[in-house]
């Protein structure tokens, strides 16, 4: 894998600033197509904004 940043914020707001002006960053919920492809290194993210902790976007 390569390196990146990773951010776990808890408001949907924080996670719109975390993305602003970043082309290279990803969102992650479940991490279920995210992290095979970060492991067979066919992405590279400058970030990755987890939603997991985000209450608003619980069960969707």
């Amino acid at each position: 894998m390569y390196d990146f940043a990773y951010h776990r914020p808890k408001l949907l707001g924080d996670a719109v600033n975390l993305l602003k002006g970043k082309s290279e960053a990803r969102v992650m919920s479940g991490g279920m197509t995210l992290i095979p492809t970060l492991k067979q290194r066919l992405a590279r993210p400058s970030d990755v904004v987890d939603l997991a902790g985000i209450k608003e976007l619980a069960g969707i």
